[in-house]
């Protein structure tokens, strides 16, 4: 599976990513708002997503907690752009994958998804 779901409130990042994550051969979903990602997640299965912290209306930490809820196996890593922030720490027990600190450059994404790729190859040879 190779389907990546990017939730941001702000164009520019779903852009980012959708250009880094399909340039990296996976199937990019993009959702503006953490409501329309439930939604996405409900009918559809993905490997990973990448979700803001803070967005108007159901924010990332909500949007995670039912995430998790409907498809436990995905890695879902957040994205802020603020380091002392509870919500890190919430959405740490909540059992996101990691915590991108923005802003970021190109190869912090790269970065994560290295990280992301290894722990789905470890997976798939435990299988």
């Amino acid at each position: 599976m190779n389907r990546i779901l990017v939730v941001d409130d702000e164009k520019e990042i779903r852009e980012l990513f959708r250009e880094v994550l399909e340039n990296r051969g996976y199937e990019v979903l993009i959702c503006e708002s953490g409501d329309e990602a439930i939604k996405t997640i409900e009918s559809t299965a993905i490997f990973a997503a990448f979700v803001d912290i803070r967005m108007p209306g159901t924010d990332g930490i909500e949007t995670l907690r039912q995430m998790k809820a409907v498809r436990p196996e995905t890695h879902v890593v957040m994205i802020t752009g603020y380091t002392r922030d509870e919500a890190v720490n919430e959405a740490l027990r909540l059992g996101c994958f990691v915590c991108m600190m923005k802003p970021f450059k190109l190869r912090d994404i790269l970065g994560v998804l290295d990280v992301l790729e290894a722990d789905m190859d470890q997976a798939a040879q435990a299988a």
